[in-house]
């Protein structure tokens, strides 16, 4: 018998584990598990001891346990927070699994346990101690050294290793057949179009519906409204003129529409028309209709179930399923659950992001380049060209860059970049060249050296301008595109005549998630992921490679920490080494368009628990919505259960968890309700999106302008108990100059108040409800109106008012 181990200790309080998104990502790292091995119920690291982690583990309830010591899979499960340190302890995107390789010293104190808790403490670098005990604290196993070790061959786990993590592909699964309403006839609704007789056509029946050739004219509205974005000469014209003006054009008519009123209820349907490629067999994109359809995105997600956006082909089956289409988002049973949906031939596709499934390893360079050639680079001196640059030398062997941005040899850090490329044996040209400009690219692409002919391009060019879309300039739409895709468009044209070994842009997720923020962004970017499509069809080069949040510093250095926090928000960071393996492996793959963006599982799965997942992403997790968790309909039962000082606390609790998960504030309880929110931190886009999370969380119609209406925590937390309860401690202030007095007290900074004398004289009115000497017109100060509060004050102070 050996001697136990140290006794078990107390246990700290023990977080529940995620167990979807905990096992997924074990998975990631090639360790899976499944049925009763999925025992792991809480974990969490000892605060008293950070060599100590603590857990608890059960069987599930039909597990039979006789004729075992003890159950396999429940030793293995009170063994598995050892699995999940790898995820901890090696930052690499692709760490070597880690598991038990030698057990010494184990006593088994006890027999039949269904459930453990369990201490497991670090002796050494890759040893542990383990200490074991039922819900009553009996010790049941004890294990005196669990030694690690990596497991062997892990290329055999993950044929595709660290270069295929996070490389993903944008898909178009057909929607399941019973998803739509069946229409023989368009539904009454408002068809806006500046080609009517064209939609008429494409819808494939005369209509009876109001038709307009401007979308602010629509009045009244409908509950859903067609805007067809379509045209009807999308290769006739100057490109750029055309994406330019029909993205200002849409930018125009979305603004108008989110800041009128009478619009709250309406949907909005928009039709783009060859927008996406859905399979190898489909059209080559419009470059125009893509960034159209990204600008929309965009806006969809900074207006939740406002917006549909549906992209169409011009085969006459299409006509009914739109109509089909239309029937389902008239009908108020059926909530719009797909964004995004394109129509192939009557058939209806959705949005998924998915692993790609095309081949992404190589043991040699997975392109040749002509070492004699000229490789270009755009945006040359930043820090993602910079990075590509030296990639370029070491990996491929280029000898000959051309590095290229507005400032040139004059760009910070340019002379250091100089000097490090070119001691790694290759001839390094820093030009500046503002390759918007087609004359001026022109002459830099006249310039090279006919011994050393152009070979490859690399287009890493960017200019951000983050604003929400209803404060987004035409100046800033027009900045943004005009770096990313006119340089974009005018290398295309420059070199089509030119045999590239490479022709890669950097584009970005957020033209395929839709990033809140970044609506000018995401639209340049779906440029370039269409002009690669454009480029391949026509059996030319390209790739375009829609990056997620880069590690490497100063890629967003503009960013403050809580938009940094939303900019991640399921996205592991990408680092230079992983980075750079996923640009091999998009080339290897030779695909026009690939999302290289690691995503968190973990975050995945509960955002899907919550019902927050966006639906693009629902592929990559194998979590589904739990119908009882954050729901409306739970929030309304609990209120009509308390009474109105309850009511309030309990939306004040609710308004304040929200501000703070925008904020990522680390604590809710101590974030000051009473503090006005532009004194939180609150801008334009976490004012928002804090909008859209207590629509989801309330089911309250509530307006994108919430936070800058009622500018408190607690003042939103009245707003709610008025529109949630009728119950108000507040009633009176409906009245529109109460809730103005109430408002202007709120955006009073704490400070101010403090130095006239106010604060303590509205205290001790609150206060003196309390009293026995109160006065009946002082009982409680936030249900008192503007004469009231007046007089109130007037009287502490021992002045008239």
């Amino acid at each position: 018998m050996l001697s136990p181990t140290t006794p078990f200790t107390a246990r700290p309080t023990l977080n529940a584990v995620d167990q979807e998104g905990f096992y997924e990502e074990l998975a990631q790292h090639g360790v899976c598990y499944n049925g009763a091995f999925r025992a792991l119920h809480s974990l969490e690291k000892d605060p008293t001891d950070t060599n100590t982690t603590c857990a608890e583990v059960a069987l599930p309830a039909d597990t039979d346990v006789d004729g075992y010591g003890i159950h396999p899979a429940l030793l293995d499960a009170a063994l598995q927070p050892l699995a999940a340190a790898l995820t901890d302890t090696d930052a690499s995107p692709a760490p070597t699994p880690r598991m038990p390789f030698a057990i010494t010293g184990v006593n088994l104190h006890a027999t039949g346990a269904r459930r453990l808790l369990v201490q497991l403490t670090a002796t050494g670098a890759d040893t542990f101690s383990l200490h074991a005990t039922d819900p009553a604290g009996a010790t049941v196993i004890t294990i005196n050294a669990l030694t690690l070790r990596a497991l062997p061959d892990t290329g055999s786990l993950q044929p595709t290793g660290i270069s295929r993590r996070g490389l993903l592909q944008l898909t178009w699964p057909v929607l399941p057949p019973d998803t739509l309403s069946t229409a023989p006839v368009l539904p009454p609704l408002a068809l806006v179009s500046s080609y009517p007789d064209d939609l008429a056509s494409t819808l494939g029946q005369s209509t009876q519906c109001a038709v307009y050739t401007d979308l602010a004219a629509v009045q009244p509205c409908p509950p859903v409204v067609l805007w067809d974005l379509t045209t009807s000469q999308p290769t006739q014209g100057d490109l750029l003129h055309r994406v330019h003006t029909l993205t200002q054009h849409t930018l125009a008519g979305l603004q108008n529409w989110l800041n009128r009123p009478d619009t709250t209820d309406t949907h909005l349907v928009v039709l783009t028309r060859h927008a996406i490629t859905t399979s190898p067999d489909d059209l080559a994109p419009d470059p125009a209709q893509a960034a159209t359809a990204a600008l929309i995105h965009t806006t969809q997600n900074e207006h939740p179930n406002r917006i549909t956006l549906i992209d169409i082909d011009n085969t006459p089956t299409t006509a009914q399923t739109l109509t089909n289409v239309l029937a389902t988002l008239t009908n108020p049973t059926s909530a719009p659950t797909e964004p995004q949906l394109a129509l192939r031939h009557g058939t209806p596709l959705t949005p998924r992001l998915t692993p790609t499934t095309a081949e992404t390893t190589t043991t040699s360079p997975p392109v040749e380049f002509d070492p004699a050639g000229t490789v270009l680079i755009t945006g040359g001196t930043g820090m993602l060209g910079a990075v590509f640059a030296e990639h370029m030398i070491a990996r491929y062997g280029a000898r000959h860059l051309l590095l290229v941005s507005r400032s040139g040899p004059d760009a910070p850090g340019a002379d250091n970049l100089y000097q490090r490329l070119t001691q790694l044996g290759a001839q390094i040209t820093i030009t500046a060249c503002d390759t918007s400009d087609p004359t001026q690219l022109a002459t830099l692409l006249a310039n090279i050296p006919s011994e050393q002919p152009l070979r490859a391009v690399i287009h890493t060019a960017a200019v951000l301008h983050d604003a929400v879309l209803t404060e987004l300039s035409p100046n800033q739409l027009d900045t943004v595109l005009t770096a990313k895709a006119d340089t974009a468009w005018h290398l295309h044209q420059l070199t089509a005549h030119i045999d590239l070994d490479a022709f890669v842009m950097f584009s970005a997720a957020a033209a395929v998630l839709g990033a809140p923020g970044l609506a000018n962004y995401a639209a340049a970017n779906a440029f370039l992921d269409a002009l690669a499509h454009h480029r391949h069809h026509h059996g030319l080069p390209a790739t375009s490679l829609a990056w997620g949040y880069w590690q490497t510093p100063g890629i967003a250095a503009h960013l403050d920490t809580v938009n940094q926090a939303r900019f991640t928000r399921n996205l592991i960071p990408i680092t230079t080494e992983h980075g750079l393996a996923l640009f091999d492996a998009a080339l290897v793959s030779r695909q026009p368009h690939l999302v290289p963006a690691p995503l968190n599982t973990r975050t995945l799965a509960r955002h899907a628990r919550q019902g927050v997942l966006p639906a693009i992403l629902s592929a990559l997790t194998n979590m589904r919505r739990h119908a009882t968790i954050g729901s409306a309909e739970t929030l309304t039962a609990q209120l009509a259960t308390q009474t109105p000082e309850q009511q309030l606390a309990t939306l004040t609790r609710l308004v304040t968890t929200a501000t703070a998960a925008v904020l990522a504030h680390p604590d809710p309880a101590t974030l000051e309700p009473d503090l006005p929110f532009k004194d939180l931190g609150i801008d334009s886009l976490t004012a928002l999106e804090l909008s859209n999370t207590l629509t989801r969380d309330t089911g309250a119609s509530l307006p994108a302008t919430l936070v800058f209406d009622h500018p408190t925590p607690s003042a939103i937390a009245q707003y709610l108990n008025i529109q949630l309860s009728g119950n108000s401690t507040i009633s009176r202030a409906q009245d529109p100059e109460e809730i103005e007095m109430q408002n202007l007290i709120a955006k009073i900074p704490t400070q101010q108040l403090i130095r006239s004398g106010i604060l303590n004289a509205l205290r001790e009115i609150a206060d003196s409800e309390h009293s026995s000497h109160t006065n009946e017109r002082h009982d409680n100060v936030a249900t008192m109106n503007l004469d009231q509060l007046l007089t109130a004050l007037g009287d502490q102070k021992g002045i008239q008012i």
